[in-house]
């Protein structure tokens, strides 16, 4: 966020240094001090399993406040794409951040105040309003990192596809393929089918792709990812080539889960100018965040 794209294709002090203290400085110390302000508000000492869900749930809402809906449009600003999303695998990014909380509620549970004697003296009354008065807290904490978790992921899906069986097989699995000439990236859906094996008697099982073009969709070959771009929204990366070596090298392309996909059925009457038919598609529907049930 501070110098820019250069310091992902050079790594040095010049360019990790400033970067570290910037998000000492920054974020941990925001988030730690609303951890210790929502903890300001009980009555009671804390419980290992209380300050570790607690610390946990500030991670999940930093995550969702700095990286849903304050970076993208940040980066956008500064250099015009979200650079955080590219470089950062969404796996990464929320495990960093409950790590950070479930540390932060540790290690208050292990070093916390201990209870003032005016609390041991009205023990009974004020555990009880206490308890109540953290139970309220934590509801309304959940409540509000379902929400703006909610807000922040989810985008309606759009219709890629009004029907795409081919009809002669089943449908097996669904990926990405790609054009590193055209920066192009595209949906393909895998249908099974059996049949003779080419020179024998037997039988063999047959793989007949269907490609699926999705608007927005696209390959970057610098990077190696496949980003999903809607207008006024971050790109989303969908999936990135991985590198395996065991013997000889391959690569494969892993989706990342911020993109999902699906088939729908949908049935429907037809008429067909005598007693009427049934009829039902399969359109393809395409998204970021969460797949909807439908």
């Amino acid at each position: 966020m501070i110098l820019g794209e250069s310091p992902l294709h050079e790594l040095s002090l010049s360019s990790v240094l400033p970067g570290f203290l910037a998000h000492q400085v920054g974020p941990p110390m925001l988030w730690s001090r609303v951890f210790g302000g929502i903890v300001g508000l009980t009555l009671r000492p804390f419980s290992a399993k209380r300050a570790v869900i607690l610390g946990a749930l500030v991670g999940a809402l930093a995550l969702i406040v700095d990286g849903y809906l304050l970076v993208p449009g940040v980066q956008r600003q500064l250099n015009g794409r979200n650079l955080w999303a590219q470089n950062v695998p969404l796996w990464v990014a929320w495990a960093t951040h409950l790590v950070f909380g479930i540390s932060s509620g540790f290690f208050y549970w292990r070093w916390q105040p201990q209870p003032y004697q005016g609390q041991e003296r009205c023990r009974d009354n004020c555990v009880e309003k206490g308890g109540k008065r953290s139970t309220h807290m934590k509801t309304r904490l959940l409540i509000l990192v379902t929400m703006m978790g909610a807000a922040a992921t989810a985008r309606a899906e759009v219709k890629v596809a009004d029907d795409v069986w081919n009809g002669a097989g089943r449908f097996s699995r669904m990926d990405y393929g790609i054009s590193e000439r055209f920066q192009r990236a595209w949906l393909v859906l895998h249908y099974t089918s059996k049949g003779p094996c080419p020179g024998t008697d037997g039988e063999c099982e047959f793989d007949d792709p269907v490609r699926i073009r999705v608007p927005g969709l696209s390959y970057d070959p610098t990077a190696k990812q496949v980003l999903y771009r809607e207008e006024g929204a971050a790109p989303a990366l969908c999936a990135h080539i991985v590198r395996h070596r065991f013997i000889r090298s391959w690569e494969t392309i892993d989706e990342t889960g911020q993109c999902t996909s699906r088939i729908a059925n949908v049935d429907s009457f037809m008429d067909d100018g005598y007693d009427g038919r049934e009829d039902r598609r399969k359109p393809i529907y395409f998204g970021v965040g969460p797949p909807t049930v439908r």
